[in-house]
C-alpha cells in the first residue's frame, strides 16, 4: 500500500537539483576537515575554501555543519533556502541548545530564529534524568508547572492556562478533542515517551497556526523518525525501578531498515505502586496503577527528497484512581478504566522545484479514545456507576511552503470530525442489579472543524523580519439532549490574525509580536451530564468563544559558551468560560451534588516574565537556570484567576567526561496563596494556599560500553514534603532510582 501510494505521489513531484553550500567564518583560516552532516548521518567534507555541493539525498530535512573538532556549528533545514540556488552561511559562535523545531510556524526551523518563546525537550540531552511518564519530560521546566491531580495525570499549565485551553499535538496532529476537560487532564500521558524524540513547547496562543484551544500554549510531541536511526538491526531494553515505592517499568525498542523501507518501535510495560511522600504522609493511598504502552513507526524513502512515514501508537492504563476525590472523602470509588489511545496517522514530505512551491507535507490520521469512568460517591454508597465515552477523531491536514528572495510564504489547511459513542450503567451494589443510563455527553454528538491559514515572512532588511498570519475557522457541534432544551446544532466562525516582527542577527535575536488565540466551546463545555471535581457539571449550549490578544518581547543573546533568552508577555481574554452555580431540569443539586454549569464568565489579564540562561563553562562543566513569574486577575470581578503558578525556577549543574555524566539539580517555588475563589473551595490546594519548597536532586549516568549504561538518581535528597500548586498528590519523598539500559543487538 505505501508503495502504491508512493508511486501515486512522485507523478506530482520532481528531484530537487544539485546544491552548493559556502560557509564562512572570522574565526577560521580554513576549513580542511569541516564537515556537513544530514539528519541520517550521512557527512559530506567541505573543501579548504569551505564550499561543497551535493545532490540532497532522500528523505534529508535538516543538515548541521561541525568543525575540524567536531562541535557544532550550525543547524539549518533545507526549507529555509531557495532551491537550485548556493546556500550561503556566515558562521560565528557555538550556536548551542538550537534545535530544529515545527511547532511555531508548521515548518522546520532553527529554534534561534523563532520569533516566539519556545523550548525544545530531548530526552538523548539529558539521558541520566529518570523518566516514568511523559509528562516528567516537563515538571523541571519554570515556564510549565505540571500539575498532578493523581499519579496518572500531569497537566501542564502555561501562562497560566490548563486542559483544554492547552493544546497538545503529536506529529502534526491534534491530540486534543471534543471531550477535553476545560480543567486539568491526563492526556499527555497517554502519549508513550519511548516513541519520542523531542517535544516542542511553544508558549503564547497558536491560533494561526493551528487553530482552538492554544491559549495558554502548544505541546508538540515529535516522534523519531526510523530512517535516521540506520538500516542495521537494534534491539535495546531499558528499566526503570524506584526503591522508595517499588514502581517499576520495562521496554523493549527496536530498529531496522531493508532497501528504502525503515522501521522501529517499543513495547512498555508501567507497574505504578503507590507513591511515597516525605513524612508525615508517607504512602498515599490510591496512587498506583498498571498499563501498557507500544509503537510501530515506518518511513518509506522515495526518488529524491521525498519520503512517507507511517506512525502507529497504542497505550491503556488501567484501574487509574482519581486521587484527590478519594482521600477528601467526596468519592468511594474514582477510576479512569480504561484510559486508552490509538493513533495511526501517514505523512508525506516532499521538496519541489515548482515556482509556487518547495516544500510539502500532507497528513491523515486516525484517533481513537476510549475513556471510562468507574465511581461509587459517598453520597450513594450502595450504586456503581460506570460511564463510557468513546471518541472517534479523523484529521487531514496540509502545510506548503514557497521559498523566495524577498518573501517566504507558509500556507495551509486543516479538518477535524470527532463521532461519539457515550454509554452508562448503574449496578446496586446491594442486589448486583445493572441499569442502563445515559452517557456523559448524547450518543449522537459530533464535532467537526476546518481551517485555512497563511503565514508570509517578509524580509525587510539585514536580519529584520516581518511575518504576517490570518487564519479562517468553522467549528461546529450537534447532539441531542433531554427535553426541555432537546437538539443542539451550533457554529462558530473565527477570523484570527497576528503581526511579529524579528531581528536575527550572529549574536542577538529580538522580536516583537500580537497574536490572537481562541477556543471554540466543546462538547464538554456545552453538553456534559455528570459529576466533576466542583460537583454535578450541567448542559448549557449557546456559550461563545474564548478570545485573547497576547502581546510579547523576545530576547536571545548568544555567547561561544552561553545562551540567554527573556520572555515578557501581557494577555489579555475576553468571554473567559469557567464553572458557576447552575441548574438541571429546574434542580441545583443532583444525587448530594452542587449543579454548575460552564459559562462566559467575563474578561481577565494574564502578565509574565520567563528567564533562561544556559552556559558551557568548560570541556566538561555546564549551568542551566531558568525562572518564570506569573499573575492572572479577572478583570471585572477584580479577583485572582485560578491555578496561577507561584514564581519558580530551577538550577542544574552538569559534569561531562567520558563515560560519566553527573548532574544536580535545584528546583524551587514560592508560596502561593493568592488564591482564586475556586481555588479556596478546592480540596487540592491547602487552606491559605500552597506553601514554596526547594528540593535537591542528584543523577548520574555511567556508561560501561557500548552495549551498558546505567543511571543513579538520588531524588529529594532532603525528603521535603511538597507538590505544585494545584495538585491532588505530593512528589516523592527521599528515593533512590535506577535506570538500566542494555544493548541486546
Amino acid at each position: 500500500m505505501l508503495k502504491s501510494l508512493a508511486l501515486f505521489l512522485t507523478l506530482f513531484d520532481r528531484s530537487p537539483d544539485k546544491v552548493e553550500v559556502r560557509i564562512t567564518c572570522k574565526e577560521a583560516s580554513s576549513f580542511e576537515e569541516w564537515v556537513l552532516r544530514l539528519d541520517n548521518n550521512q557527512v559530506y567534507d567541505f573543501n579548504e575554501a569551505g564550499k561543497l555541493a551535493l545532490d540532497v539525498p532522500e528523505g534529508s530535512i535538516t543538515f548541521e555543519i561541525l568543525d575540524a573538532t567536531r562541535k557544532l556549528r550550525f543547524l539549518g533545514t533545507w526549507a529555509q533556502y531557495p532551491n537550485g540556488k548556493p546556500v550561503a552561511i556566515d558562521i560565528h559562535g557555538d550556536g548551542m541548545m538550537m534545535h530544529q523545531v515545527v511547532s511555531a510556524s508548521r515548518i522546520q526551523q532553527s529554534s534561534w530564529e523563532v520569533p516566539a518563546q519556545i523550548e525544545v525537550l530531548r530526552v538523548e540531552d539529558q539521558p541520566e534524568r529518570a523518566l516514568a511518564q511523559t509528562s516528567d519530560l516537563l515538571k523541571e521546566e519554570a515556564e510549565v508547572m505540571l500539575q498532578k491531580t493523581n499519579l496518572g495525570g500531569g497537566s501542564p499549565i502555561m501562562r497560566g492556562m490548563s486542559g483544554n485551553r492547552i493544546l497538545l499535538m503529536v506529529d502534526g496532529f491534534r491530540l486534543n478533542n471534543s471531550t477535553f476537560r476545560l480543567g486539568l487532564n491526563q492526556y499527555l500521558n497517554t502519549v508513550p515517551a519511548a516513541q519520542l524524540e523531542q517535544v516542542e513547547v511553544l508558549s503564547g496562543p497558536s491560533g494561526v497556526q493551528y487553530g482552538s484551544d492554544g491559549l495558554g500554549g502548544t505541546i508538540h510531541l515529535r516522534s523519531m523518525d526510523p530512517a535516521s536511526m540506520g538500516a542495521e538491526p537494534g534491539l535495546d531494553y531499558h528499566g526503570f525501578a524506584s526503591t522508595a515505592d517499588g514502581t517499576h517499568t520495562h521496554q523493549l525498542t527496536g530498529h531496522a531498515g531493508k532497501g528504502n523501507l525503515f522501521f522501529s518501535g517499543h513495547m512498555r510495560y508501567n507497574d505504578y505502586q503507590n507513591l511515597d511522600a516525605a513524612d508525615p504522609v508517607g504512602e498515599q493511598e490510591f496512587t498506583g496503577f498498571d498499563s501498557v504502552d507500544g509503537s510501530l513507526n515506518l518511513t518509506y524513502k522515495l526518488k529524491g527528497d521525498r519520503r512517507l512515514r507511517l506512525l502507529n501508537t497504542y497505550s491503556k492504563a488501567t484501574e487509574v484512581p482519581r486521587t484527590d476525590r478519594i482521600q477528601s472523602g467526596r468519592d468511594l470509588l474514582w477510576q479512569y478504566d480504561p484510559q486508552i489511545l490509538s493513533f495511526t496517522g501517514l505523512r508525506y514530505e516532499s521538496s519541489f522545484n515548482y515556482r509556487a512551491l518547495d516544500y510539502m507535507e500532507l497528513g491523515l490520521a486516525r484517533l481513537f479514545a476510549d475513556e471510562g469512568n468507574r465511581r461509587i460517591s459517598a453520597n450513594s454508597p450502595e450504586t456503581l456507576s460506570n460511564v463510557r465515552t468513546k471518541v472517534t477523531t479523523l484529521q487531514l491536514n496540509g502545510t506548503f511552503t514557497k521559498v523566495g528572495e524577498r518573501i517566504n510564504w507558509v500556507y495551509g489547511f486543516d479538518s477535524q470530525g470527532d463521532n461519539l459513542e457515550a454509554s452508562g450503567e448503574e449496578t446496586d451494589l446491594a442486589t448486583g442489579g445493572q441499569t442502563q443510563v445515559g452517557g456523559k455527553f448524547p450518543n449522537d454528538s459530533e464535532y467537526t472543524s476546518y481551517g485555512l491559514f497563511l503565514i508570509p515572512q517578509f524580509k525587510l532588511g539585514e536580519g529584520s523580519h516581518l511575518r504576517l498570519g490570518l487564519r479562517q475557522s468553522w467549528v461546529s457541534l450537534t447532539g441531542t439532549l433531554a427535553n426541555p432544551i432537546g437538539k443542539v446544532n451550533e457554529t462558530f466562525r473565527q477570523l484570527t490574525p497576528s503581526l511579529t516582527w524579528s531581528y536575527v542577527g550572529d549574536r542577538q535575536f529580538v522580536s516583537l509580536g500580537a497574536s490572537q488565540g481562541f477556543r471554540a466551546p466543546n462538547l464538554e463545555d456545552t453538553l456534559s451530564l455528570g459529576p466533576s471535581n466542583k460537583g454535578f457539571d450541567a448542559p448549557n449550549p449557546g456559550l461563545q468563544p474564548e478570545e485573547l490578544w497576547s502581546y510579547e518581547l523576545n530576547y536571545r543573546l548568544r555567547g561561544d559558551d552561553s545562551l540567554f533568552q527573556a520572555n515578557l508577555y501581557t494577555s489579555r481574554y475576553d468571554s473567559l468560560i469557567e464553572r458557576v452555580p447552575g441548574s438541571w431540569l429546574g434542580i441545583d443539586t443532583v444525587d448530594g451534588e452542587a449543579v454548575f454549569i460552564l459559562d462566559n464568565v467575563g474578561k481577565a489579564q494574564i502578565d509574565g516574565v520567563t528567564l533562561t540562561y544556559r552556559h558551557r563553562l568548560n570541556k566538561k562543566h555546564s549551568l542551566n537556570t531558568d525562572a518564570a513569574w506569573t499573575y492572572g486577575t479577572q478583570t471585572e470581578q477584580q479577583v485572582p484567576m485560578g491555578r496561577i503558578p507561584p514564581l519558580r525556577g530551577t538550577l542544574g549543574w552538569t559534569y561531562e567526561t567520558g563515560r560519566l555524566r553527573l548532574t544536580g539539580l535545584f528546583n524551587w517555588a514560592q508560596r502561593q496563596d493568592r488564591l482564586s475563589p475556586g481555588d479556596r473551595d478546592d480540596s487540592r490546594i491547602p487552606e491559605g494556599g500552597t506553601p514554596g519548597y526547594s528540593v535537591v536532586h542528584l543523577r548520574g549516568r555511567y556508561t560501561y560500553s557500548d552495549r551498558f549504561a546505567l543511571n543513579i538518581a538520588a531524588e529529594n535528597l532532603t525528603d521535603k514534603l511538597y507538590k505544585s500548586h494545584g495538585s491532588g498528590i505530593f512528589e516523592p519523598g527521599r528515593r533512590i532510582v535506577i535506570e538500566l539500559d542494555l544493548k541486546l543487538r
